[in-house]
């Protein structure tokens, strides 16, 4: 398991009613088998939640420093 927080990310969001492509189930199933901390699906093509993406990483990022401060000055 990763020792760094990570999202998983569905890329193409615009093609997800393709016959092949990953439900929101499956997305969720996969995010919590390998604990990430959310999923979001996004497309470049039509712009489609990437200020999302790019303000949850931020978010994540700096809880993850936050906490990895805590723990360290703890040591």
């Amino acid at each position: 398991m990763p020792s760094k927080p990570f999202i998983l990310v569905g890329l193409k969001s615009d093609l997800r009613f393709e016959k092949d492509s990953v439900c929101e189930h499956e997305a969720k199933t996969v995010a919590d088998k390998f604990n990430a901390q959310t999923h979001i699906y996004c497309s470049s093509l039509i712009n489609n939640n990437i200020n999302l993406l790019l303000s949850t990483t931020i978010q994540i990022q700096q809880n993850w420093q936050m906490l990895h401060a805590e723990n360290t000055d703890q040591k």
